[in-house]
């Protein structure tokens, strides 16, 4: 019998991939099924916990909770329109409202601002449109939740058809000229001139960071950050038929980096100015230029050599942003390079200065000018790893009887280029002595770096040091005359503090005292001498090449403190050598505790952890994931132990007479790295 193999049809193949094509569609539909399922279950619960969120009243305060709030609105008749922009509703209760630096109101009640709701506030009273207006709310602690600018001036001849800022997406930007006359913009910095760009069409700006930059690649080390933040600073000038130049306005714009891990709720000082007027070869402020390859050239010492050290000034226009990304102070000025430890850095201090008559109330920024309309700028650079350790100590010993200064951290860009994070200190003026001490009618003179102030008292500080070292502080009565002309406590703080945080600036060159002049009922107002903290950047174990500010440091040992003829003198006293012991012990168990200094870092490495971090790499190197808390690490390890160690040194300060000359000079380690620059008079009061 014969086996017969039958075959598949066409019929029968045609059935099998109708099958298999329909098994794969039923599968498609299936799997697309469950998907919208899942997807419809997540937008219901989101929708749901939207509605829980706003439904039950969640009331949220603190930075995060206020960066919803906005004001929309102000009229002349003292009205203001806030809204919440957020899911969540907000409580503004202990916030305030402030007028060009003066608060008008304070909300003591509870005032619950809810979600996607505009209220308005009367103010109780007229508002006054100026050149410059600025209105803010601040919350608890001084801080600017929101602020806006109005003016009287609202149509200028050259218009920007969006104001510069911080901004989430790229913009195009509109310019024009209520006289119809030509336009010419620069995108980098640069003065406009009628050889520059005309405007004929919208400006498209964006987010330009990583690429572009330009001054990064200039003489500022061996270092060049592979990626930074930049902006787009717009500068134009509106020209008439006859080829003058009318009107020139600037405005800078930061497009998709003002929510940013570094830039979030630190305020920005955004710098424009031609960048041959920073680093230009033969006059750049910035770099060393011409004036250092000069003095090799006739074979002079080049350690003070440079175009970075001569009293040059350079015209700027500078505009200051809140933490809340608000602009509240735009001013053209002058910029100088300071002569601290920074000035041969990558990363340079700067001097604004500004005519006085145009630095207007309102601003942050506005705090921190001088009477002589000077800004300083620090760097830090005793501790550009971690920007904490001053800023950290000035918190830590607020409750003490010795001040301290102000400080207010934040972002420098220059022409629109990332330029780290920077440290502002306010002027010891009379704002500062009202802040402080509650005096607000008693003139005070204050010395500071071997300056007065006041030159109808300039000499009133060497005259009490010079009396106070000459008298035998042995004798009681010489000894109960010092108390009478300076508060004792104040300056045993003074040098304790310095004395904990091995300091290794301490001395002369960073004394700041205080009196007051007249007499009255405030307690700081008895004409008695008192003190307050110079830098201590280089301190708590800041790095240095010789150790000097290490936890196991005997900064009494110091050449700063050896050469102080005040403190030698005093310790001859029991009574203010017992005091002085008492004071370093309550510092040790109260102050500078582990834990206090750990919750206080805490908060530091919040504020400005990532910025420093940032700051960093953009000058120095590279940056690991753990870079910042590593550098919290080090702080916290001083800390630790640093009690143990200056405690003892202190149980011992009878012996530094004896200590002091049994060593050699020459093996005592100094202060000061290498010649200390005496800031100019207008870094005082």
């Amino acid at each position: 019998m014969k086996n017969e193999r039958k075959g598949f049809s066409v019929k029968d193949i045609i059935i099998i991939i109708l099958c298999i094509i329909v098994l794969i569609v039923l599968v498609i539909l299936l799997k697309q099924s469950r998907t919208n399922q899942q997807t419809e279950q997540e937008q219901l619960s989101q929708l749901q916990e939207t509605i829980q969120q706003e439904g039950t009243g969640k009331v949220e305060t603190g930075n995060g909770g206020y960066a919803s709030v906005s004001i929309d609105e102000v009229d002349q008749t003292g009205r203001m329109k806030i809204s919440n922009t957020g899911k969540n509703a907000v409580d503004l209760q202990n916030c305030s409202i402030w007028v060009d630096g003066v608060c008008i109101k304070q909300i003591a009640d509870k005032m619950v601002l809810e979600a996607r709701e505009q209220k308005v506030i009367e103010l109780g009273q007229t508002i006054e449109a100026k050149e410059h207006t600025v209105i803010s709310i601040k919350d608890a602690n001084g801080a600017v939740i929101k602020a806006l600018t109005i003016s009287q001036n609202e149509q200028e001849e050259l218009q920007f058809s969006v104001p510069g800022g911080f901004y989430d997406n790229a913009i195009s930007l509109e310019l024009s000229s209520t006289a119809g006359n030509k336009i010419y913009y620069t995108l980098d910095g640069s003065d406009p001139t009628i050889e520059s760009e005309q405007y004929t069409e919208p400006i498209k700006i964006q987010n330009r960071s990583g690429s572009g930059y330009v001054y990064a690649q200039n003489e500022m080390g061996n270092y060049t950050p592979s990626s930074i933040e930049i902006g787009t600073v717009v500068k134009a000038i509106s020209v008439d038929s006859q080829g003058n130049s009318v009107e020139e306005r600037t405005e800078s714009y930061y497009v998709g980096i003002g929510n940013s891990s570094d830039l979030a709720g630190l305020p920005v000082l955004s710098i424009s100015t031609d960048g041959n007027n920073l680093f230009n070869y033969f006059d750049g402020i910035y770099v060393k230029g011409r004036k250092y390859d000069d003095a090799i050239a006739l074979g002079q010492d080049t350690t003070l050599t440079g175009n970075y050290y001569e009293d040059w000034k350079k015209p700027v226009h500078i505009e200051y942003f809140e933490g809340s990304k608000d602009k509240t102070l735009e001013l053209d000025a002058e910029i100088s390079i300071l002569k601290d430890y920074s000035v041969t850095a990558p990363q340079k201090g700067f001097c604004i200065t500004a005519d006085t008559e145009s630095i207007y109330g309102g601003s942050t920024a506005s705090e921190f000018f001088d009477k002589f309309g000077s800004l300083y700028v620090y760097t830090n650079k005793r501790d550009n790893s971690s920007k904490a350790r001053e800023y950290a100590a000035n918190i830590m010993i607020q409750d003490l009887e010795v001040g301290s200064a102000k400080l207010n951290p934040c972002v420098v860009f220059i022409n629109g280029e990332y330029w780290g994070v920077y440290m502002m200190r306010s002027p010891y003026n009379q704002t500062y002595f009202a802040e402080n001490y509650g005096i607000t009618d008693e003139q005070v003179i204050c010395y500071q770096n071997g300056y007065m102030n006041n030159g109808d008292y300039r000499d009133a500080y060497d005259k009490y040091y010079n009396d106070i070292i000459q008298r035998d502080m042995r004798i009681a009565d010489n000894y109960e005359y010092a108390k009478k002309v300076m508060d004792m406590q104040s300056y045993i703080d003074y040098i304790c503090v310095n004395m904990y945080l091995a300091n290794a600036d301490h001395g002369d060159d960073e004394c700041v005292a205080w009196r007051t002049i007249q007499t009255g009922e405030n307690k700081y107002s008895d004409g008695k001498w008192r003190w307050i903290i110079g830098k201590v950047d280089n301190a708590m174990g800041s790095y240095t090449e010789n150790g000097i500010t290490k936890a196991s440091i005997d900064t009494f040992l110091l050449s700063g403190v050896r050469e102080d003829k005040m403190f030698r003198t005093f310790i001859q006293n029991n009574e203010f050598v017992e005091q002085l012991q008492d004071r370093m012990n309550y510092l040790e168990q109260n102050i500078f505790t582990p834990d206090k200094v750990a919750e206080t870092l805490k908060q530091v490495s919040a504020q400005i952890g990532k910025a420093a971090t940032s700051s960093y790499g953009r000058f120095y190197a590279s940056t690991p994931n753990n870079f910042y808390s590593q550098q919290m690490e080090y702080i916290q390890d001083f800390f630790d132990n640093r009690g143990q160690y200056i405690v003892q040194y202190t149980a011992e300060i009878k012996d530094l007479e004896q200590r002091w000359n049994s060593v050699n000079t020459a093996d005592i380690v100094s202060a000061v790295s290498y010649t200390h620059l005496t800031l100019p008079t207008s870094d005082l009061v």
